[in-house]
């Protein structure tokens, strides 16, 4: 029984059951990714190493599996939300709050071309406007079943 609930996910949709769609999907977001850590770290950096390898890892599997095979299932926020709607959660808005401290961590590191969004009481990381991760809070609505339920976005 969660007082409140955070959800971060990445802002995409490597879910769609033809190989194509989910092919261009994970193309965009993961050239944006890459564009990313290409700006922010060293090539020789160990951090990017194993950055470079998680997500490969994560490609592979969007790309190259079917069926159960395929654990990589990442849906867009709108997908999520419907998700704990149905779940018996109500959105908790994050604000101007929350905004201003991911701001302040995004300046703490040199790179100036991530950009923290406050939308719809949710907060999306972008990469030179291609959104990458997602992040809101929810609740347990009253007489709700706060979680009881086991469905996932797979």
């Amino acid at each position: 029984k969660p007082a409140v609930v955070v959800v971060v996910e990445q802002e995409a949709n490597h879910n769609d059951p033809i190989f194509e769609g989910r092919f261009l999907q994970a193309l965009q977001y993961y050239s944006a990714i890459f564009d990313s850590i290409d700006a922010s770290l060293p090539s020789d950096s160990p951090a990017r190493l194993k950055m470079e390898q998680y997500f490969a890892r994560e490609i592979r599997n969007i790309i190259a599996c079917e069926g159960p095979e395929r654990i990589e299932r990442h849906e867009k926020f709108e997908h999520w939300k419907q998700l704990m709607e149905e779940g018996g959660f109500t959105a908790v808005p994050l604000g101007e709050r929350e905004h201003c401290q991911a701001r302040i961590l995004l300046d703490m590191f040199p790179c100036k071309n991530y950009i923290v969004k406050l939308e719809d009481g949710r907060l999306t990381l972008d990469w030179l406007h291609q959104p990458l991760y997602t992040a809101s809070a929810w609740a347990p609505q009253e007489g709700g079943n706060g979680g009881a339920s086991t469905s996932s976005p797979a």
